[in-house]
């Protein structure tokens, strides 16, 4: 008998139009996926929430993208080595869960 076929992650795209002040979120699940930024106009400040450490697991991808510039960013949700503070429209980044509550950007 073969080995048991491993379900592939499930991927999705997550289109929020937050308000300067608000936080957005990953999915809170083992899930890969991208939280695209779509506010009507530039923002002072936003926070970026990741999974627990409960939910997600090791190599777990998370994209961040966003249209309009965006002056302060924090993220929250475990250590994020190599964070970043503000994105600039159209900018994309990628991170990965390198260990347990532990994220690294890689783009």
């Amino acid at each position: 008998m073969g080995h048991a076929a491993h379900s592939p992650s499930t991927n999705y795209v997550d289109s929020v139009t937050p308000l300067t002040g608000q936080t957005v979120a990953f999915r809170q699940d083992s899930s890969d996926g991208t939280v695209y930024i779509q506010p009507a106009g530039a923002i002072a400040a936003l926070t970026l929430n990741f999974p627990s450490d409960a939910v997600s697991r090791i190599g777990q991808i998370c994209r961040v993208a966003s249209t309009q510039n965006i002056a302060t960013l924090t993220m929250t949700g475990g250590v994020v080595m190599d964070p970043i503070s503000s994105l600039s429209a159209n900018d994309f980044f990628e991170f990965h869960k390198l260990k347990a509550n532990t994220w690294t950007r890689v783009i």
